[in-house]
């Protein structure tokens, strides 16, 4: 115990040389943070009031009743887990004891931009807003700003870089708020200025410079999206939407900087997937033609960048996709919900995503995750021995991150090259990209699990490298782990409360 730490010690109490008593004693006046529990054929009343002295946990009598025996180990891991979150939020609020004014403007600002442009502004807001020299009756902009950083960045990191990077801002004495959208994972940079004309041009070049020194900084990208300018409060929720929309679009764009003006001139620019090429797209799903898939997704995504179309479009678009191949029976309606990760459309996954050809390479996977159930469905029903035994090998094996074409090759007892051509001729996918599907599918199912930590999961699916796992997750789902999580989370938080 002098070298060790140990959660729990089930002691008896007539021992050798020392009795259990007399350990329990010597074990607290060491203050060791060892559970003790006391397994004896001894019902003495002052034994137990010994160990109670003590602190032990519990006091079991002999002959061992299995299910009390495990009810009190299932008692006390319970306790330990609760000690240990205790201990994990203290230790989180003494670290960021500086950072809880940060916290609850953020939760405040949060709830009021998600809440609908007709929302009264709180006094909570409003106060924020006095304290940060933003006043009434000057112009007053919102910009997004969306940094694609490493997975394990605290927001309150991002929050506080923000808030150095923009030290030029107090040199103007002009007013301004870095805050954190907690709904969208998002900065939010409140600005005010003068004259909303001359200001935009300034508030242009200077956003240049705060994007180029958070993307040195993070070694990440950088996007903002700038409202227009406001001068009552009460338009901040609306400022807030344009933000998002101007952001989104400067990702379809292709632009690092986009002011809102500039999506309201494109938003008569209309297109709709010819509903031939939906056809086609079905056609190829069920007839296991994964690279004919991809080539009908690159065209129409070819042809929406050609037009300009803007981030709204592409929204309806991709919406169309997938409802599409519902309504045609390629994929069940559950499944349809299932790709959009329990959202109500394309809207949310597509807003986390950095460009154009991120959104096409999602798309992809989509069909390709489809492609792969259908054709596995399809398998069940069919007897071929070498191709099911080939699946299942792979999906008990994923975790293992040298797995390859040969090692399961040996398995089935064939030749490489045989498998893998018989499996994608068979599946219409190649053996690498069905492990990458089973990898992910079970990485979305650990994320339900709060204790794992993304490095764990990465690991328990086959990963090394943490951030090669994430991006491949989010190339996947459309959202990175942790927002997977955190929209997890979010909903079970919101079933609980209905429940209640």
């Amino acid at each position: 115990m002098e070298k060790k730490t140990y959660d729990l010690a089930i002691v008896d109490i007539a021992m050798p040389e020392i009795n259990g008593i007399e350990l329990a004693r010597r074990i607290r006046e060491r203050q060791y943070q060892t559970h003790i529990i006391f397994l004896t054929g001894h019902s003495d009343f002052q034994y137990a009031r010994q160990a109670v002295k003590y602190g032990v946990f519990n006091y079991i009598l002999k002959p061992i009743d299995g299910e009390e025996f495990i009810n009190v180990l299932t008692e006390l891991r319970e306790k330990i887990d609760g000690e240990r979150m205790q201990k994990d939020l203290f230790d989180s609020l003494s670290e960021k004891q500086g950072n809880m004014d940060v916290v609850l403007r953020a939760k405040a600002f949060s709830e009021y931009f998600h809440a609908g442009s007709g929302a009264p502004l709180p006094q909570k807001v409003y106060r924020a807003l006095e304290e940060a020299g933003i006043r009434k009756g000057y112009d007053l902009a919102m910009i997004r700003v969306e940094t694609f950083l490493k997975e394990t960045k605290e927001w309150t990191e991002q929050v506080s870089a923000v808030e150095e990077i923009c030290s030029f801002l107090r040199d103007r004495e002009k007013g301004h708020l870095v805050i954190y959208d907690f709904y969208r994972d998002l900065l939010v940079l409140l600005l005010e200025h003068g004259e909303a004309e001359q200001g935009s041009r300034e508030i242009m070049e200077q956003l240049m410079r705060l994007a180029e020194a958070l993307e040195k900084q993070s070694g990440g990208e950088v996007q903002c999206g700038i409202s227009r300018w406001r001068t009552d409060f009460s338009q901040l929720g609306d400022a807030y939407m344009e933000a998002v929309s101007a952001l989104n679009n400067g990702k379809i764009l292709n632009k690092k900087l986009l002011p809102y003006e500039a999506v309201l001139k494109n938003a008569n620019i209309y297109y709709k997937i010819p509903f031939e090429e939906l056809k086609n797209l079905q056609r190829g799903i069920t007839g296991g033609q994964y690279e004919e898939c991809r080539k009908i997704l690159a065209g129409i995504f070819q042809e929406m960048g050609s037009r300009g179309v803007n981030f709204e479009c592409v929204v309806r678009n991709v919406n169309r996709l997938f409802m599409d191949l519902a309504d045609g029976g390629v994929v069940s309606e559950p499944a349809s919900r299932k790709i959009f990760n329990g959202y109500h459309g394309a809207e949310q996954v597509l807003d986390n995503m950095a460009n154009m050809a991120e959104i096409e390479e999602w798309c992809s996977n989509v069909v390709f995750t489809i492609m792969e159930s259908e054709i596995r469905r399809s398998l069940e029903n069919k007897s071929l021995p070498i191709v099911e035994k080939t699946c299942a090998y792979i999906r008990s094996h994923y975790e293992e991150g040298d797995l390859n074409q040969v090692q399961i090759a040996d398995a089935m007892a064939v030749t490489a090259p045989y498998l893998s051509g018989v499996f994608k001729k068979t599946m219409g996918i190649s053996m690498v990209q069905y492990i990458t599907v089973a990898r992910m599918e079970r990485a979305r199912e650990l994320l339900r699990q709060p204790e794992l930590e993304i490095k764990e999961i990465a690991a328990l699916v086959g990963y090394n490298d943490e951030y090669y796992f994430s991006r491949c997750f989010k190339k996947q789902f459309g959202l990175s782990p942790l927002q997977m999580r955190k929209l997890s989370d979010s909903r079970r938080i919101k079933k609980e409360g209905n429940q209640f």
